[in-house]
């Protein structure tokens, strides 16, 4: 169960931590992307849109509650851990920015759970190909706008913004894909990049000169949409079939 962030205020992103600030006392929030339970000793390695920083749950430094928890976190969930900067106690990692620190947690709290993803998302994965081809869309969460090329948005795995779609092949007919798409992140952008990136679907909506051809219209249309109203707090539903049956 999801807990509450009342209380807590970041202090730092997790890479802006370093050397400097040893001894310090530091909340630090962002996603799981290891856990890794030795017994009695239990590494998490936590990761925002900075970086990623280890954090060490370790008998005889953390109550034997908090290590428990720990030990039941798994990729993906969403954390908030309140604790103090220390230098490693084993080997430095080079590869990392934040390699010669760790946080030593006092505070644990699971501000939500996840799913585990079908494989680590991350640079230089040794996942096998047809399994990233199945789950191609994970590959695609972090976009942010290309401040050279204006509104077109790229791929970034370090600095981009979380962006989630799930699609289901509906039809084809005369050499073009009708899909259905279900963005989890609520971008609308996302589904044009998704499917032109050659990562994604590697084929541009019909009618999208951004990253396609021009048509006499962008073939993408809003079949469904449900929001809570941000006045009255009522859960709104509005449906309206695409017409792109005529097409066929």
């Amino acid at each position: 169960m999801a807990e509450s962030m009342k209380g807590l205020k970041r202090t730092h992103r997790c890479a802006e931590l370093s050397a400097a600030n040893v001894g310090e006392k530091v909340t630090i929030m962002g996603w799981v992307q290891k856990n890794r339970n030795k017994g009695g000793l239990v590494f998490v390695d936590v990761r925002d849109r900075s970086g990623i920083i280890q954090v060490v749950f370790e008998e005889g430094k953390s109550e034997a509650a908090l290590i428990e928890k720990a030990a039941k976190l798994r990729a993906e969930y969403v954390v908030a851990i309140v604790g103090t900067v220390a230098k490693r106690s084993g080997a430095v990692n080079d590869h990392l920015a934040t390699g010669e620190i760790e946080v030593l947690p006092e505070e644990l709290r699971i501000l939500s759970e996840s799913e585990t993803p079908p494989f680590h998302i991350e640079e230089n994965s040794k996942t096998k190909e047809e399994v990233r081809l199945k789950y191609r869309y994970l590959d695609l969460r972090s976009l942010r706008p290309d401040p050279e090329d204006r509104p077109r948005q790229v791929v970034d795995a370090v600095h981009g913004k979380p962006a989630v779609t799930d699609y289901t092949v509906l039809h084809y007919d005369s050499g073009r894909t009708f899909i259905s798409f279900i963005p989890k992140t609520g971008r609308t952008h996302q589904l044009r990049v998704h499917s032109a990136h050659p990562l994604g679907l590697n084929a541009p909506i019909v009618g999208d000169e951004l990253y396609g051809r021009k048509a006499d219209r962008l073939y993408l249309h809003a079949e469904y949409l449900g929001f809570i109203h941000p006045v009255s707090g009522v859960y709104m539903e509005i449906e309206k079939e695409s017409g792109f049956d005529d097409l066929l």
